[in-house]
């Protein structure tokens, strides 16, 4: 497992490693945090994001994501929930 968050606003997550394959879900705040599952040659990963009380999982392109250390993984969750607040 490797961890990463999101570097745009506005992630298209597919339901397969491609462009053209239909959306399985959007991220919308920069700086999400997500756990890669798998990373392919070919620069799309199947990662897991843990939101709105549930994991969803899709591929995207590996330029869209930032590695970081696990403990900035689970710290980010704390900024992510407070930047939520006032959506629901």
């Amino acid at each position: 497992t490797r961890y990463a968050k999101t570097n745009v606003k506005g992630l298209n997550v597919r339901k397969k490693p491609s462009t053209k394959a239909s959306k399985a879900f959007m991220v919308n705040v920069t700086g999400t945090p997500v756990l890669i599952k798998e990373l392919s040659d070919d620069g799309w990963c199947e990662i897991t994001v843990f939101d709105e009380n549930k994991n969803r999982e899709g591929f995207v392109q590996m330029k869209m994501l930032d590695l970081i250390e696990k403990s900035e993984y689970f710290a980010s969750f704390g900024s992510y929930f407070l930047s939520l607040k006032g959506r629901y």
